[in-house]
């Protein structure tokens, strides 16, 4: 099962960016990686600084 292309969300339940990748263990230990809704809009040649809202 995987996560990747998920919404991640604030507190407020806001999209702060992307879940790209996750190399978690049963353990507990490994790491979750991901793009931040800025970083998503300035690699787009569609989206633009507008369209992100600070929450």
């Amino acid at each position: 099962m995987g996560s990747s292309g998920a919404a991640v969300l604030n507190e407020q339940g806001y999209v702060l960016g992307i879940h790209t990748d996750g190399d978690c263990e049963v353990s507990g230990r490994g790491a979750n990686r991901g793009w931040t809704a800025s970083a998503i809009v300035e690699a787009s040649e569609y989206l633009q600084a507008a369209d992100l809202v600070e929450r």
